[in-house]
């Protein structure tokens, strides 16, 4: 048929766009887990509460002041990605084996609002799909995204440096434009600031289409997906501009005129990632619901 064929040549050329090339150089991380309250931590590192916590054991982390729990969580964060970076990209280790240390850490930066980590999560999102699997399997987005808009959501020019980083996974990217299109969601009245950052992050793609480094088929397809959840109908013209000049992978949302149709479109669309900011209990019955 015809749209058969047609999906073929879609998917024929996705499948022969150029893609980002992940390049991330590390930094060097901590090889000692320093803690100033292991006692209260210590439930994080145990893998027979990998897919729950107990609620004793909420209670006593969250009891903690918050600037002292941020700080440890931060280091938890930067001493795992240390012990895990090299293991992940092996085909040999065993999902048993992994521990949901950060999940966990991931789910009280989201419940409690601990804006001091987003340097912390910005790290975890520089890192590969196979550490990404390693870690969180197939609820990565729903973790990352909830703790980086409590962590981010008022650090716009932070985030806009951070898309600009070359040779990152653009799936891990594209986190970053779910989070900012949510906060119009949650936070309405900061409708017109939220497109004015993405009007500006549209134009910056637009100008510099051939650089691969920062952005590729797979993250213009992720723009543009946070864009239809925004309804961002007043950049309907920056948004044609960017299929005229960028790889977009039309695989997702199709071309231009479906883009636009999706956006003016009246219909309730099920938004890609919706954030309903939850405390840290009910957060946790969000995560336990994953596995049930």
């Amino acid at each position: 048929s015809i749209r058969l064929k047609q999906f073929q040549a879609d998917q024929k050329k996705y499948l022969s766009s150029p893609k980002t090339i992940y390049a991330y150089q590390h930094p060097e991380y901590p090889a000692e887990l320093k803690l100033n309250y292991p006692e209260e931590l210590q439930d994080l590192f145990k893998g027979k509460y990998n897919y729950n916590l107990p609620e004793d054991c909420i209670e006593r982390i969250s009891s903690i002041p918050q600037k002292n729990l941020a700080a440890d969580l931060k280091h938890i964060i930067r001493y795992e990605i240390g012990r895990t970076y090299l293991l992940a990209e092996k085909d040999d280790w065993d999902e048993d084996d992994v521990i949901a240390t950060l999940s966990h850490v991931l789910l009280f930066i989201a419940g409690l609002r601990l804006e001091e980590c987003l340097e912390e999560i910005l790290e975890i999102l520089r890192q590969s799909s196979d550490f990404m699997d390693y870690h969180f399997g197939y609820i990565a987005e729903n973790l990352l995204i909830p703790a980086l808009y409590e962590a981010g959501h008022n650090q716009l020019q932070r985030l806009s440096d951070f898309m600009k980083e070359p040779g990152l996974d653009s799936f891990n990217k594209s986190c970053v434009y779910y989070m900012i299109q949510n906060i119009a969601h949650n936070e309405p009245e900061r409708r017109e600031e939220i497109i004015d950052w993405f009007r500006t992050e549209l134009n910056y793609r637009i100008a510099n289409n051939k650089d691969l480094s920062t952005f590729d088929s797979d993250l213009g397809a992720g723009l543009c997906n946070a864009l239809i959840d925004l309804k961002a109908e007043e950049l309907l013209p920056e948004i044609k501009q960017l299929y005229e000049v960028c790889d977009i992978n039309i695989l997702v949302n199709g071309d231009y005129e479906e883009t636009k149709k999706y956006i003016l479109s009246d219909d309730e669309l099920s938004s890609s990632y919706t954030i309903d900011r939850k405390n840290i209990y009910d957060t946790y019955k969000n995560y336990k619901s994953y596995f049930n």
